[in-house]
């Protein structure tokens, strides 16, 4: 993989790794990165990071999400598009693949 996002940040930054793990395959974590120029990074003060699971607690996260949709301040039930039964996943990931709705969600009875 080559670096190239740090010499598209003007002075001072930070860069964000992102499906480093789609882009590895086979390899999982094994990755081996080219930076070019390395002191570019020291000099300018730029910033490599990583993200994993987008950076959350989980611990402290949820009870907050799930605080904020109780009070009705986070509006999930406005991202379904459609709930369907198990035998309908099938379906419902055609129709999703053909954009004509966001997203299903298994409902059971």
């Amino acid at each position: 993989m080559d670096w190239v996002a740090s010499r598209q940040l003007p002075g001072a930054g930070a860069t964000l790794l992102k499906k480093l793990m789609s882009q590895a395959g086979s390899k999982g974590f094994d990755v081996t990165m080219t930076i070019a120029p390395a002191m570019d990074l020291l000099f300018q003060e730029k910033q490599i990071r990583g993200s994993w699971y987008g950076s959350s607690n989980v611990h402290r996260d949820v009870p907050a999400l799930a605080k904020l949709y109780t009070e009705g301040t986070l509006l999930l039930d406005e991202l379904i598009s459609q709930e369907i039964k198990l035998e309908q996943v099938n379906e419902a990931l055609d129709v999703m693949g053909s954009g004509e709705i966001a997203r299903s969600v298994i409902k059971y009875s």
